[in-house]
């Protein structure tokens, strides 16, 4: 027995989870002559910016704006990026935010050098979500139930947990981005769950019986980045 059940993740567990505290397109500055009633919205692009910056934290190469992505592949293929102004800075939040290419993690950042900014987009060999996620285990086996959890390489991230029949509880907590094998084993059987820590994904609970285990974990699927300024009316 092998079942998992996802559970649909709602968008305001999803701003709360693994975004920013602002609403996904919304952007940093109003606009004072932005008018909104019951039969119109009218929104314009500020003076001082030409991008809505996205909430998320992680966001992929190939949903920026072209001159973006050509601001990125600058940085990647020189070392850095010079320009007035970098607009990578206005679709994301450079501080804890994240750019991935290739399945390649990188952490932008902006500088100012005199009159220019300069962008640098480095490898990040360590990311981390915004808020963490926790592997939970329930034993129901009636045996005891030994949990080991190995990342990528293989590698032993903890000490085995020995989990009494009819216990359970929290086993581990993590923010880094990755995929772990958790191991399951008591009497004469084992077990093992692949666990994704990512955005989409949500802290798995896990129950284990003496026949396999029942999976329940939270699954989001994100709204696209709105990086335009659009002028709408009814």
């Amino acid at each position: 027995m092998r079942r998992r059940t996802f559970l649909a993740l709602s968008t305001t567990l999803l701003v709360a989870g693994c975004v920013g505290s602002r609403s996904v397109g919304t952007p940093k500055t109003s606009d004072p002559e932005a008018t909104t009633d019951s039969t119109s919205t009218a929104i314009s692009t500020p003076a001082d910016r030409t991008y809505r910056e996205c909430s998320f934290q992680i966001l992929h190469y190939r949903e920026f704006p072209e001159p973006v992505q050509n601001e990125i592949d600058g940085a990647l293929a020189d070392g850095k990026y010079t320009a007035e102004k970098v607009l990578l800075q206005e679709t994301m939040n450079t501080a804890d935010g994240c750019v991935v290419k290739d399945d390649v993690y990188y952490a932008p950042s902006v500088e100012q050098a005199g009159d220019k900014q300069v962008l640098r987009v480095n490898r990040d060999g360590d990311p981390e979500l915004r808020d963490s996620r926790t592997l939970w285990v329930n034993n129901e086996t009636q045996k005891e139930l030994v949990v080991r959890i190995r990342n990528e390489e293989g590698q032993q991230i903890r000490e085995p947990t020995h989990l009494p029949a009819d216990d359970g509880g929290p086993i581990h907590t993590t923010k880094k981005i990755g995929q772990y094998e958790v191991e399951l084993e008591y009497g004469e059987a084992t077990e093992t769950f692949d666990w994704n820590v990512n955005w989409s994904y949500g802290s798995p609970k896990l129950t284990v019986e003496k026949d396999g285990y029942d999976v329940k974990q939270s699954v989001a699927d994100r709204p696209l980045c709105q990086f335009e300024y659009e002028t709408t009316e009814a």
